[in-house]
């Protein structure tokens, strides 16, 4: 008998609680309760935890904190507490190092931790929060300087491909530790955005093959693959590259009929990639208790400000304040704050520094303020691929 597996309830359950914010529809509060409910009776018949998919235990902490936090249902705390157990104590993903286990997977541990950061964040646990950071810094190790995020690491060899879930999961998990602590992160956040998760989305379909004489069918289709495919994520990729992979899972992937076929793009980056754009966009500025915060430099458009950032091409942002309000702009982590020049209204304005943002107090309805900056150029050697 075919089941949803954990994976397949953790996006449920987030797509279900999404919706019922938006709608306030109680039918979908109430379904949303029902899955955690049935998901804890399956946790007392142990037929969740005990088949060895300690990595979708995981995954599903950051849906069941959704329902918790947003409809206050004490359940799906339980239940990612116990989960949040199960990955870290009873049956650990990560070693005692703070590292992954020889050939960890990006994407499942990453989406573990940005649950278990929530959970921390939630119920209050400096120490398992700290722990997070300290494995997210790990992993920052082992992507490249300019955003590439590898989806398996931990032996030789391993970096090959970048999956698009794995960035929108890495990008989701920075996001919280810059938000809770770690302002150092956004800068991560900006480079795989800018240099990997952009170049992951399809804009030119004209290399993926069409056969308009074939009819589709309930598994296949051939017409006018390039053309339905913009916008699309890949699946993989290298730093310049989609890449495609054959399929040799057999019935684990759509059934037996797919074995040997290649494989480039798949459901799941798909929707991970507009999610990991939405992420980045609401995070890049800020409006909060009378403060704006630019957090990344990128353009935004508030009620209470337009953000115009021109990077690659210069190092200039242009902030035009339609409210009167307090200031603060995040300063590229490569920028020296002394290379910083502000104007205000084409005068030249004194800032202060706060750690690494600039603080530009109070300021008024109608002012434009520009930052400019020095752009470096720099050269960065990786290796990407093995001989396999």
């Amino acid at each position: 008998e075919h089941v949803a597996d954990l994976g397949d309830q953790a996006l449920t359950l987030y797509a279900l609680v999404t919706a019922y914010l938006d709608s306030g529809d109680e039918r979908l509060q109430k379904a949303c309760k029902k899955m955690v409910d049935t998901l804890l009776e399956r946790d007392k018949q142990r037929a969740l935890l005990d088949h060895g998919m300690v990595s979708m235990s995981g995954y599903t902490i950051k849906s069941l904190m959704a329902c918790a936090r947003y409809m206050n249902y004490e359940p799906a705390l339980k239940l990612a507490e116990r989960f949040v157990q199960k990955i870290f104590v009873d049956a650990p993903l990560f070693t005692p190092d703070n590292t992954f286990w020889h050939g960890g997977h990006m994407s499942g541990n990453l989406r573990s931790l940005v649950g278990a950061a929530d959970y921390a964040l939630y119920v209050r646990d400096p120490v398992l929060y700290s722990r997070i950071d300290a494995i997210y810094r790990y992993v920052r190790s082992e992507c490249t300087r300019f955003g590439f995020v590898p989806e398996v690491i931990g032996r030789k060899g391993d970096i090959i491909s970048s999956e698009t879930c794995a960035m929108l999961d890495y990008i989701t998990l920075a996001i919280t530790l810059a938000n809770h602590g770690h302002p150092e992160y956004w800068g991560d956040v900006e480079r795989v955005a800018r240099n990997q998760l952009i170049e992951n989305q399809l804009s030119d379909g004209t290399w993926l093959k069409s056969d308009s004489t074939r009819e589709d069918t309930e598994q296949f289709t051939w017409r006018d693959i390039g053309e339905r495919m913009i916008g699309g994520f890949a699946g993989w990729s290298s730093p310049n590259h989609f890449l495609a992979a054959k399929e040799t899972l057999n019935a684990h992937w759509g059934g037996p009929e797919l074995k040997n076929k290649p494989r480039v793009f798949q459901n799941c980056c798909g929707g991970s990639g507009v999610h990991a754009f939405f992420a980045v966009w609401k995070n890049a500025s800020r409006f909060q208790d009378g403060c704006l915060s630019v957090n990344l430099h990128i353009d935004k458009l508030l009620p209470q400000a337009e953000i115009r950032c021109y990077q690659p091409y210069k190092g200039l942002l242009v902030l035009k304040l339609k409210e009167s309000c307090n200031v603060k702009v995040r300063i590229p982590d490569f920028v020296k704050t002394e290379d910083v020049n502000v104007r205000l209204d084409s005068k030249e304005m004194n800032f202060k520094v706060w750690g690494n943002y600039l603080e530009l107090g109070e300021r008024r309805i109608g002012e434009e303020i520009r930052i400019t900056y020095p752009l470096p150029l720099t050269t960065e050697e990786v290796t990407i691929g093995n001989p396999g």
